[in-house]
């Protein structure tokens, strides 16, 4: 009796485990309600409170639905506005800090109680925490402007916190250079770069590029292994970020974004920035926000017969990710689904899937597993996340190859 019962919890084991598909998540939002203040809803140890696939200041990620979402690799996102972090008595600065050290803690903390995690700080480390099927947090810094004065910075956020990714420019220009040009009004708004830009091969570009401090920031972070990651940072930012990364071995990392072919503005990932990964290494995330998939032309190879043509979700993720996938090797793209991150995602499906994204669009991270089971139905392939993860995992290491100890 005792010997069928144990048959029987295996084999429902390896069913779970087969059901609920393996993924990376290249770029979320876990503790943005620390990061945002009063203006976000929910936080990582309470219920969702997106009630919507468009809802932008409401949690879409917390502890219970990141466990059973099937991520393997898992980045979380740290991120603090200024203004709403603000405390009496602190600089805008030393706010930014404080609540950058209570995300850090939130992620400790979670890392500490569900011990199938482990929270990696370098990539040796991941490899054999992965090779011995333990799932990888990893910690990054969405926007570095004001972080890194000290060296008690650098060793307090990186090698003590393990900070392994920096966005070194977020929304808007800061001293380090020139930011990414966003189409749409709000973050025209948000972002006061978006009135000052120029036309280049049918794009609005910023032309501001890196700053001296920029450059400086960049080497220093790179010595200490941080991977720099190049999503947010105007065409001419990353053409003089790009010797210096060449110069230390570093792939190319955008962890969240779309192809420009379609977005058709600066934040969009340019076919020149796909020639320089594949020439030189590098990973790429895509954003399944309706936002970034906007003016995608589906084909109709990727749209069932009966919704043709296709506009927008799922089949327009699929353009993404087989152009992007074909280009590099499917290896090197995931998903970055930028959870919490004031972005909407994926509308109720228009051709159904026969999954949750039928009822609701995309809401939260524990529906990426119906996400990439429509995905490989759309591309009539088998996305091998196993792999896709060691190859994330190599190029990491990679990043980290010329660190000073």
């Amino acid at each position: 009796m005792f010997k069928t019962t144990r048959m029987f919890l295996i084999a429902m084991s390896i069913a779970f485990s087969l059901s609920v598909q393996a993924f990376i998540e290249l770029h979320s939002h876990a503790f943005m309600k620390e990061g945002m203040g009063p203006l976000f809803r929910g936080d990582f140890t309470h219920e969702l409170c997106a009630h919507s696939w468009c809802c932008l200041l409401s949690s879409k990620i917390n502890a219970e639905t990141l466990n059973k979402s099937g991520a393997r690799i898992f980045v979380a996102a740290l991120y603090a506005h200024p203004a709403l972090v603000l405390k009496p008595g602190l600089s805008w600065r030393d706010s930014v800090k404080d609540s950058l050290r209570r995300q850090i803690r939130q992620a400790y903390d979670f890392v500490a109680q569900h011990p199938e995690w482990i929270l990696a700080k370098n990539a040796r480390d991941a490899q054999r925490a992965f090779s011995a099927d333990k799932k990888i947090f990893m910690l990054s810094l969405e926007g570095s402007h004001g972080m890194f004065e000290t060296a008690r910075d650098f060793t307090e956020f990186i090698d003590e916190a393990g900070i392994a990714i920096v966005t070194p420019i977020h929304l808007i220009n800061n001293s380090c250079g020139g930011a990414a040009y966003m189409r749409g009004f709000r973050k025209s708004i948000f972002t006061l770069k978006n009135f000052y830009f120029e036309w280049r091969n049918g794009a609005r570009m910023n032309p501001m590029g890196l700053t001296p401090e920029g450059k400086d920031l960049i080497v220093r972070l790179m010595e200490k292994g941080v991977w720099i990651d190049l999503t947010h940072m105007s065409d001419k930012s990353i053409e003089d970020a790009l010797p210096l990364l060449l110069a230390f071995g570093q792939p190319l990392l955008f962890t969240h974004t779309a192809l420009r072919k379609y977005y058709k503005d600066e934040r969009g990932i340019s076919s020149e920035h796909l020639n320089w990964i594949r020439q030189y290494g590098g990973y790429v995330g895509i954003v399944p926000s309706e936002e970034m998939l906007v003016n995608t032309k589906v084909d109709n190879e990727f749209c069932p017969l009966n919704c043709r043509p296709c506009r927008g979700g799922v089949e327009a993720l699929a353009q993404h990710y087989y152009e992007i996938g074909t280009h590099l090797g499917f290896s090197r793209v995931a998903l970055g689904s930028d959870f919490s991150g004031g972005i909407s995602h994926l509308r109720p499906a228009r051709c159904r899937t026969e999954t949750s994204l039928d009822r609701i669009g995309l809401i939260s991270i524990d529906q990426i597993g119906d996400l990439h089971q429509t995905l490989e139905k759309r591309l009539h392939k088998t996305l091998n996340m196993d792999q896709a993860s060691r190859e994330f995992l190599a190029q990491w290491a990679l990043a980290q190859s010329r660190r000073h100890e």
